[in-house]
């Protein structure tokens, strides 16, 4: 009877350990998990150099003092802040180092730059006159007398020239109601 308690009791402390073991590499796996990434590892293969900081664009969809608010795939919409002299409908490139995790997000800009817009031939007016005169038209369509109402916001995706309509698409999205386009013809 001695020999069998015996080997009971050494089954049990064997079973405990085991557990115990088991707890720990659980522990420390979720312990590994948790630790910081490094961006300059993920996106290695686009040449963006993260320790420096990377670069975001998009169109100026609004601007407060010195800060524009963008709405991009990669980053969602953001508050950048130390930007002048951007105005709503611009297309700007920003260097940023993080972005904080609110909503909207908001970043420092580290550099910027605010590129000139083209004119196609035989067009009157700019992809940023055409934002400029888009915005009231989707804002009038939303019921909303400002691009961020609360937290319901109108930026600009995207903006195509329609060569055989001579005409621009402003693609806006709203958090609320999703895609809306707007067209602005030659004058």
């Amino acid at each position: 009877m001695q020999v069998n308690d015996k080997f009971n009791k050494g089954l049990i402390m064997m079973k405990l350990t085991i557990k115990r073991a088991l707890l720990l590499i659980l522990f420390l796996s979720i312990l590994a998990s948790c630790g910081e990434s490094d961006p300059s590892n993920d996106q290695a293969s686009q040449g963006t150099d993260y320790k420096d900081g990377w670069w975001i664009q998009g169109y100026v969809s609004d601007v407060k003092e010195q800060s524009v608010l963008l709405e991009t795939e990669s980053t969602g919409l953001v508050f950048f802040s130390e930007v002048g002299g951007a105005e709503v409908g611009d297309y700007i490139k920003m260097k940023v180092e993080a972005i904080m995790e609110s909503y909207p997000g908001q970043a420092h800009v580290l550099d910027y730059e605010i590129e000139e817009p083209e004119l196609p031939d035989a067009m009157n007016m700019d992809a940023k006159q055409a934002i400029q005169e888009a915005y009231p038209l989707v804002l009038e369509q939303l019921d909303m007398e400002a691009v961020s109402e609360e937290l319901h916001y109108v930026t600009v995706r995207d903006v195509v020239f329609n060569s055989e309509h001579q005409s621009w698409q402003i693609i806006f999205f709203s958090n609320e109601s999703g895609e809306l386009t707007i067209e602005i013809s030659n004058k």
